[in-house]
């Protein structure tokens, strides 16, 4: 029995840590994107729809 609980304490202790580690990630993700934001504000830049479609588009044309 005592043996039950302590793999079942490590189980929940290795959890803690995954749910730890994961928030450290996207905290880490977070700040990047933060700073890429930053770094971009102001450019022009092309909506993905219009990269999507010509990309679609692209080979279908007989002037390619």
């Amino acid at each position: 029995s005592s043996r039950l609980t302590l793999g079942f304490g490590l189980i929940v202790a290795g959890q803690c840590a995954a749910a730890d580690d994961m928030a450290a990630k996207r905290a880490r993700f977070l700040e990047a994107s933060r700073r890429l934001r930053k770094k971009t504000r102001g450019r022009k830049h092309t909506p993905s729809e219009v990269l999507i479609r010509e990309d679609r588009d692209r080979g279908h044309r007989d002037d390619f």
